[in-house]
């Protein structure tokens, strides 16, 4: 599971003005790569780990 964003748009309740939120949502990817893409697959996880992006409930 891979916790990833993505935009939708809103309005701010208050003003009535239209923003786009940016939201995050939880994404299952049940295909792994093989070889030299799972070791690139793996690394950019624990890089975004590393930079706080990766886990959900922080």
């Amino acid at each position: 599971m891979v916790a990833e964003e993505f935009e939708r748009p809103g309005e701010n309740p208050v003003t009535g003005e239209r923003v786009v939120a940016r939201r995050r949502r939880i994404s299952h990817d049940s295909e792994l790569p093989m070889k030299d893409a799972y070791s690139a697959f793996i690394r950019e996880r624990i890089e975004r780990e590393g930079a706080g992006h990766g886990s959900v409930g922080r």
